[in-house]
């Protein structure tokens, strides 16, 4: 049977319904996105970002999963505009079964960074995620 926080990281990338994805977080979890250096720490802000990479996508699916040790490796096709992405995210949870760890790897580069350009307006846009940021 499939985790509730890896069905509900499912259904808010599928987008067919309104998701409380900071109701499956750790309180200190911990993002790992795929084009910047640094990760992003707490309920708050993770939330608001998984909800902004979520809004990114024209679609995404995920294809494959597998699962080693509390790690779930869910594989994942998406477009963004013209634009064709792969990847996996590594979702690592919690004794508790809530999202410790979120960690994105994705290719080609170029999708890549049109989807850091459209999470860059999205967080320009809310005071609160920026203020979360610093």
């Amino acid at each position: 049977m499939e985790p509730q926080a890896i069905t509900t990281v499912r259904a808010l990338f599928a987008g067919r319904q309104a998701v409380d994805i900071a109701a499956v977080l750790a309180e200190d979890v911990e993002l790992r996105p795929p084009t910047y250096g640094k990760s992003w720490h707490g309920r708050p802000l993770v939330s608001h970002l998984l909800g902004f990479a979520a809004a990114s996508f024209d679609t995404l699916e995920y294809t494959d999963m597998l699962v080693a040790d509390g790690l779930h490796m869910l594989r994942f096709q998406a477009q963004l505009g013209d634009e064709a992405m792969s990847g996996v995210d590594l979702v690592r949870l919690d004794a508790q079964g809530r999202i410790a760890v979120f960690e994105i790897f994705s290719r080609p580069p170029n999708a890549a960074l049109l989807l850091l350009d459209r999470m860059t307006a999205h967080v320009r846009q809310s005071p609160e995620v920026l203020a979360l940021m610093r």
